[in-house]
């Protein structure tokens, strides 16, 4: 009984081990893969902002935002609010192009000019003994609308045009709208339950 009884113990802890490494092998790769899900995420949505708010010339596109450059600094602040991502082990590039044009430093929408956003997150494995990897993500759309730069004044509405019918001197009244001839009401019965008597 006792040596049964010592084999079991034994068999129980392999058969634990197993089930847990390949429970926490199965938590951290879930980790990963969301994490490389959010690198992605962000750096699609990072495009679409970008390729609806790059401003139009001049502007400093072509100064990364760790320099100090709006443009890219603003893209990069939405990129951050799209996905779940640490700074600390987040590496962000963006580009203007096609380099042989403008594009890289004045971008605007009419020569063809793209953007795209390279991202790179370290991601360290918690529960394994694995070192920690780096997950890579892209994205290039052509920009299709420009935001106005700082201190652009949008141009006043144009005067509504005056009715000659109604303005000073026009010869005379506005003719007054005729007037809709009254419907005939319809002549509605009234009978009693038996129906003798109607009018």
């Amino acid at each position: 009984m006792r040596i049964e009884r010592g084999q079991a113990i034994v068999e129980f802890a392999l058969a634990a081990t197993l089930v847990i490494a390949l429970f926490f092998g199965i938590v951290e790769f879930g980790r990963a893969l969301y994490a490389y899900d959010q690198v992605g995420h962000a750096a699609r949505y990072g495009t679409r902002y970008a390729i609806v708010n790059t401003p139009a010339p001049p502007n400093d596109c072509s100064t990364s935002y760790s320099s100090g450059g709006t443009c890219q600094q603003a893209i990069y602040n939405y990129v951050l609010s799209e996905g779940n991502l640490d700074p600390s082990n987040l590496s962000a590039t963006i580009l203007f192009g096609p380099t042989t044009s403008t594009c890289t430093t004045t971008p605007t929408t009419s020569n063809g000019c793209w953007v795209r956003i390279d991202l790179s997150e370290t991601f360290q494995f918690l529960f394994l003994p694995i070192n920690a990897i780096t997950l890579h993500s892209s994205s290039q759309v052509y920009l299709s609308a420009q935001a106005p730069t700082p201190g652009y004044t949008a141009p006043p509405p144009p005067s509504p045009t005056p009715n000659p019918s109604s303005s000073p001197g026009g010869g005379g009244s506005p003719s007054p709208s005729p007037s809709a001839a009254p419907s005939a009401v319809p002549s509605i019965s009234h009978c009693n339950k038996g129906g003798r008597h109607c009018s």
